[in-house]
């Protein structure tokens, strides 16, 4: 039963495995593909969540609207995820947004939610309506399903809404298909029909959703046998065959999982979206990309983790001595084929994502941009890995360096070989990994990994240096083949000999032109001014600002051909065109031609032929004559308009370029850079020049040549080293903080006191969180402050700005209001404000509808509704303020717009809106945050590797006495002298260096007790051993003389003289015998004595109760001067009181007959010690056998055992005092005690008769 339960995982994945074949072969046969199925059913489900919401606003606007009448616009303002319109008899009078609004006529009819196009764009459409006395009201919701945009570019993307669909439908139609890709409403209704996307031809796309279901609770279950088995055989340390079944099962995963297009089958997420990463099958998407590096870090960590206790290891490391310098060879050959793969993974997320991981050029951090920082810690740490485990081996394999570096630079030659036949690129960084392979084999820093010591953080941190290099590198080298193609592509538009933009632009101006009936009338009329009217027109209304760093020339011509003017020109049409109207100079517009070439001295120059018809009849033609300006600037303008095939690298503003003809002369040049003199005519030759580019006064210069031969510079400032650094800052502290979490798992995962951090690592954390959090902290706070002061100036710049326009339209409005202006006269100033400011200027009425615009196109096109927005409306009509500075969006482009009232100069009269559009807004707080974070990292990342080193001095500098303590500790020895540590400061470590000179002196005073008890144990022992042995012999001597006694007594004659004698010798032998066995006892009975007890007690109660003994015996004089205050000592207090006692009645017996007996008991307390005193007035005590008073058995009373004072002298000295005596022969004896004293502030109560 217990093997069948080891098995339950893989019986169920087996079963479940079953019923996913089942399902597909015959329950689900035919079924729908579960890629079309989840995308289908997806679909519908957040189009119906989406509805719902907007059925859910639409009801409460209708209700909001319907339950007032007399309203103003902002109390139909509510906040809602979809634009909503109000209508009252047909004419707006609420709009939600100011991009787009639907056309009345469009929309009027919808009588339910239903699918609505608008110029290619589609809308679900809702319309509530209801009626009032004389007007009907219409409320609209629409919920954009694709956005069309005539131009796309970096902004304006034509799309399906992403909210929607995660993927992109083949086609949404109006025409009901099969009812799988029918879309419904919540009423069942049909709203339109979808073709689902084309999925990649390597995903499977017939395996119904069950069958893939069953499947993945098949890999699921299957993951948790082999995850048992890995244990298991771990284990049993059958690593290799662990790592096999780990690794198999874990490709054969990633392979179903892209086989299946899990999880972006289940979870249409945009990490898992292949529209965001250009790879290959094996890596789909970023996400793909990132279960990938995933899976390999896995295996990677197991076997770094596992493999020196593996067989695989221990046959490697004792094969033969002749293999092993082959066997070392290729382990560098195999990390150098690590480094260069994991080189290209990085380049891989670089070029292949949508993403930079520069943060001098962006600090957005999306989803997709943390998965691409996820990955590149991943890349580093299976780096990481793999080479620690390489070098590892390396040096088990070649201990001796010198011929270890001889070994290294065989296998490194060996690899460049291979390189070389391969055709590998080869780049210098590699340069970078051999010597970190060989900073790693000198210093032995892969056997420090799996213990947690100060160098296994300085292992980590070098790790981290060294991958951020590389990946700094990456980033440099990516940035430096993105500037050299721009600079390319750039040089091959200018020797296209077109300005792209330019021909799109005039053509689209040729169409307005020859439509706009104030020209045709303008011919038909045939006034005198017509030709200025026409150059008006043109010039202010037609063209764009673009436009504005030419110099244009407008001629008309009559449709006979003559000029419209004859004063000013008799040149005819073809008289003015013959030198133009050539096929060479034909573009692909028709009527448009480019002249570049020795006519005008390789100048761009346009010629727009336009023919005015009113219906089909020709009235007349206008020319358009456009020159480059020499001192044209660079304007800055935004590209909503143009179209993606003529944006270039927003780098290129700050392009300086120059055109050489073949003999190498400068023809043309623009920019800031001084070809004439900073650009020698010798390096028009140098090959380097047109491939890699080069570097001249910090400006990197790439060459191209056209079929003509001419050359052509592209120049921009160097890649600034500055930003290196804040890269190389940046993704190092990015590892950085990876490490330092890798370390707070571990401590959270097996707890702080296991994490065994060495006391210098601990130091070193420490200084570093106390140094940087403190900075941090500044850093977040310094970053707000310039943000918010950036914002209130940029806010002030810009109403400032617009006020100053507004003021200075003012009065060509007025008089154009008075009728003392024409409308066009009025427009033209606009523009030449306009231009003059370089901004676009947008003006509105009372209303907020449009009324003129320096900028047409983007109305005509309807990237923006002619409607003011509704925020500004509240702000600046309804509640009558002056000025309100709006944030606003135009696809993806971030901008602020400026509005303000434009009023009367004498009446302060509103005549309406301007506004101004600041497109550079974001982008320069951006360059200004990017400049500051750029800074702060560098100094960061600088002063980490300064601080990492400082700390290491400082810890090792703190750590000094600690070392001098661990090894005067490791020489302490009982058996010789501990010499003391001198430390002359008075801190915290000569606290503790105070405290060891203590503990040596204590340790001395415990080895000399130590010695005295051993010496007292030893005496004892012999003293029981003695004893014993005499006493054997006693008892058997002492029955043998007595019975010798009674023999001889009885057999001598009674009367004999010797009798007595021989009686008196036998019983002075026994007296003698019985004298030894009790001098045998008493120091058997001395040995048995226990130790003196160590407590705390109170010294003046016990000599009382000692003295109180003899207070009332008349025959003696007890004098006492005892302090009544409390004093406390340690000691055996029966000890201490029977020591007392014994020396007065020492003392007594002391005294000679015929003299009273006077004894003097006192007790005082000096520099921390109490000192007792008894005194007697006998003998002394004489000189002879001063030495041996305080010897056991040695007695001078008759009686006496000779232990009480040796007993006396014992216990004073094991509390920690000593005894002593003064005596003088004929007068007394003094015995002096010192015991140590204990404070105590406890009040005593002392009785004192």
């Amino acid at each position: 039963m217990q093997k069948i339960r080891k098995h339950i995982p893989a019986i169920l994945a087996t079963c479940s495995l079953l019923v996913a074949l089942l399902s597909f072969f015959f329950f689900e046969r035919g079924a729908l593909g579960a890629a079309e199925e989840t995308y289908f059913s997806a679909v519908k489900e957040r189009i119906k969540h989406e509805l719902s919401v907007s059925q859910e606003e639409i009801e409460r606007i209708t209700m909001l609207v319907a339950q007032t009448t007399n309203t103003q616009f902002s109390d139909l303002r509510q906040t809602t995820k979809y634009p909503y319109y109000v209508y009252q008899n047909g004419r707006l009078i609420f709009w939600s947004d100011y991009r787009f609004i639907p056309d009345y006529e469009a929309i009027h009819k919808t009588s339910q939610t239903q699918l609505v196009t608008f110029d290619q764009s589609k809308y679900l459409v809702s319309r509530r309506q209801f009626t009032r006395p004389n007007a009907r009201i219409d409320v609209v919701s629409v919920i954009n399903l694709y956005r069309h945009y005539k131009n796309e570019n970096n902004y304006l993307q034509s799309g399906y809404n992403t909210t929607l669909f995660t993927v992109d439908p083949e086609l949404i139609s109006t025409n009901f298909g099969p009812a799988y890709q029918n879309i419904l409403d919540n009423q069942n209704r049909f709203l339109f029909s979808i073709i689902p996307p084309k999925f990649d031809s390597y995903h499977n796309q017939t395996a119904p959703v069950n069958t893939i279901t069953w499947g993945i609770l098949a890999a699921v279950l299957f993951g948790i046998y082999i995850i048992q088995w890995v244990i298991t055989l771990s284990k049993q340390k059958r690593y290799e065959m662990a790592f096999l079944l780990l690794m198999v099962y874990l490709v054969l995963l990633r392979a179903g999982m892209l086989y299946f297009g899990i999880p972006f089958l289940f979870s249409e997420n945009d990490l898992f979206n292949p529209k965001f990463y250009a790879s290959s099958p094996i890596a789909p998407s970023l996400g793909d990309f990132l279960l990938n590096c995933l899976v390999c870090f896995i295996l990677s960590l197991y076997v770094a983790d596992f493999y020196f206790r593996s067989k695989a290891y221990l046959f490697l490391v004792n094969i033969s001595k002749k293999v092993q310098p082959v066997l070392s060879v290729l382990f560098i050959i195999l990390s150098f084929g690590v480094f260069y793969v994991s080189l290209l993974e990085l380049n891989n997320i670089y070029e292949k994502s949508q993403f930079t991981l520069d943060i001098t050029l962006s600090i957005s951090f999306s989803v997709l941009k943390i998965a691409c920082l996820i990955i590149f810690i991943l890349i580093s740490s299976i780096y990481f890995l793999c080479t620690h485990l390489l070098v590892g081996l390396f040096i088990r394999l070649n201990p001796k360096k010198i011929y270890g570096v001889l070994i290294f630079a065989i296998g490194a030659l060996s690899f460049l070989l291979l390189a070389l036949i391969l055709g590998v690129d080869l780049k210098w960084i590699l340069g970078v990994h051999g010597l970190y392979f060989l900073l790693l084999y000198f210093s032995r820093f892969p056997r420090v990994l799996y213990t947690f010591r100060y160098r296994t953080t300085i292992y980590y941190f070098l790790g981290a240096f060294f991958w951020a290099i590389v990946t700094t590198y990456v980033v440099y080298n990516e940035e430096e083949q993105k500037d050299i193609a721009n600079k390319k592509e750039f040089g091959e538009q200018i020797f296209s000999e077109n300005d792209g933009l330019g021909e799109f632009l005039l053509d689209r101006a040729k169409e307005s032109i020859s439509k706009d009936p104030e020209i045709q009338n303008s011919f038909v009329s045939d006034t005198v001014l017509s030709r200025e009217r026409i150059q008006q027109i043109v010039k202010s209304i037609h063209l764009d600002k673009y436009f504005d760093k030419y110099d244009i020339e407008v001629v008309s011509f009559q449709a006979d051909g003559q000029p419209l003017d004859t004063s000013i020109s008799g040149e005819t049409f073809d008289d003015y065109t013959k030198f133009y109207q050539l096929s060479k100079y034909q573009t692909k517009y028709p009527s448009l031609y480019f002249i570049n070439d020795l006519v005008n001295n390789f100048k761009k120059q346009y010629l727009s032929l336009i023919d005015i018809r009113k219906g089909s009849t020709l009235v007349g033609r206008v020319v358009l004559n456009l020159n480059p300006r020499e001192d044209q600037s660079r304007n800055v303008y935004p590209e909503l308009l143009m179209d993606k095939k003529f944006v270039q690298a927003p780098e290129t503003r700050q392009y300086s370029y120059a055109v050489y003809d073949t003999a190498k002369n400068l023809i043309y040049s623009s920019g800031s850079y001084n070809y004439d003199r900073k650009m020698p005519h010798v390096e028009l030759d140098n090959p380097v020049l047109y491939k890699r580019g080069i570097q001249l006064y910090d400006y990197k210069h790439i060459g191209n040549r056209d079929k003509n031969n001419r050359y052509m510079i592209v120049s921009s400032k160097s890649y600034p080293y500055k930003s290196i650094i804040s890269n190389f800052s940046f993704l190092y502290l990015i590892l950085v903080l990876y490490v330092i979490g890798i370390i707070g798992v571990y401590a959270l995962k097996y707890g702080l006191r296991r994490l065994k951090i060495s006391y210098t690592t601990k130091i070193q954390i420490l200084l570093n969180v106390a140094f940087f959090t403190p900075l941090l902290l500044i850093v977040l706070i310094t970053l707000q402050v310039i943000t918010a002061n950036y914002n209130s100036n940029q806010e002030n710049t810009y109403l400032t700005s617009t006020k100053n326009i507004g003021n200075n339209f003012a009065p060509y409005l007025e008089e154009y209001l008075s009728g003392k202006r024409s409308r066009d006269a009025m427009e033209e100033e606009l523009g030449k404000i306009a231009r003059d400011a370089n901004v676009d200027i947008n003006f509105f009425n009372e209303e907020g509808n449009l009324s003129i615009t320096t900028e047409p196109l983007i109305y005509e096109i309807k990237l923006l509704s002619k409607w003011l927005n509704p925020d500004a409306y509240i702000h600046l009509i309804q509640d009558r303020e002056n000025e309100v500075l709006l944030d606003e969006s135009l696809g993806k482009k971030q901008y602020r717009t400026a509005y303000v009232t434009v009023r009367a100069r004498n009446t302060s009269k509103p005549l309406g809106i301007l506004s101004i559009p600041y497109f550079d807004s974001k982008p320069e707080l951006d360059r200004q945050i990017i400049e500051v974070i750029s800074t702060i990292l560098s100094v960061f990342a600088i002063m980490f590797l300064l601080f990492l080193a400082i700390s290491y001095w400082a810890s090792n500098l703190l750590t000094i006495p600690l070392r001098i303590l661990t090894q005067k500790i490791r020489r302490i020895n009982l058996h010789q002298l501990n010499e003391p540590v001198n430390w002359k400061s008075d801190d915290e470590i000569g606290l503790l260096v105070g405290s060891y000179n203590q503990m040596l002196k204590k340790l001395d005073e415990s080895k000399e007790e130590l010695a005295k008890n051993e010496k007292q144990s030893a005496w004892r022992e012999m003293a029981k051993q003695v004893a014993h042995e005499i006493k054997n012999p006693l008892t058997p001597m002492k029955l043998t003389i007595q019975q010798l006694q009674r023999t001889m007594l009885r057999d001598l004659p009674p009367n004999l003289p010797q009798n007595e004698r021989i009686k008196r010798t036998f019983e002075s032998l026994i007296d003698q015998i019985d004298n030894i066995s009790d001098i045998a006892t008493s120091f058997s009975d001395f040995a048995k004595m226990p130790l003196p007890k160590n407590e705390l007690f109170e010294i003046s109660s016990v000599l009382n109760k000692a003295a109180d003994l003899y207070a009332d015996d008349t025959k003696i004089t007890l004098h006492r001067d005892i302090q009544t205050r409390r004093v406390n000592v340690i000691g055996d207090r029966q000890l201490i009181g029977r020591i007392i006692t014994n020396l007065i009645i020492n003392g007594i017996q002391s005294v000679p007959t015929g003299r009273r007996p006077e004894i003097f008991l006192r007790l005082r307390i000096d520099e921390g010690n109490v000192y007792i005193e008894v005194q007697d007035n006998g003998n002394g005590i004489p000189e002879a056998i001063r030495p041996k008073v305080f010897l056991p058995n040695f007695s001078t009373k008759q009686d006496g055992s000779g232990l009480g004072l040796a007993i006396a002298k014992r216990g004073v000295e094991h509390a920690g005092g000593s005894i002593w005596f003064e005596t003088e022969e004929g007068t007394g004896t003094t015995f002096f005690l010192s015991l140590p004293l204990k404070h105590s502030n406890r009040p005593a109560e002392v009785s004192i008769p």
